[in-house]
């Protein structure tokens, strides 16, 4: 039932939202996520939810809407402990354009600030 449950939420999920799932757990990624964020001078950030949304017009005229959400990763089989964020980036205003790319990056950005934070440990000789 979990498992059904959660390969409906990524196919619901998965089309509209980038996401990526890290090693780590929900607090340490909440962290490196919304230190990331913070380049889009959010409208709201919600701690308890774990989610940051910004909407901003450019000086074209263009709506751009930003929105990233934290999440324990459901797949059972993942490692744990296991968090995934979800990042969608979009122009809304003339016309409807997602920028699948600049979410892309921005997760990878996510990624190497958990590297940089976490380095891997290695056993003494």
């Amino acid at each position: 039932m979990l498992l059904v449950a959660f390969v409906a939420l990524s196919a619901l999920v998965g089309c509209r939202y980038s996401n990526q799932a890290y090693r780590f757990d929900k607090t340490k990624v909440w962290s490196a996520a919304a230190g990331q964020a913070v380049a889009w001078h959010p409208d709201s950030i919600n701690e308890q939810d774990q989610t940051v949304e910004s909407v901003k017009t450019d000086l074209t005229g263009n709506e751009i809407r930003y929105r990233l959400e934290v999440a324990t990763d459901l797949n059972p089989f993942a490692r744990r402990p296991s968090s995934r964020v979800f990042v969608r980036m979009e122009r809304i205003k003339p016309s409807r354009e997602r920028f699948k790319q600049l979410e892309q990056d921005f997760l990878a950005k996510i990624q190497a600030r958990l590297d940089a934070l976490n380095p891997p440990t290695r056993p003494a000789p």
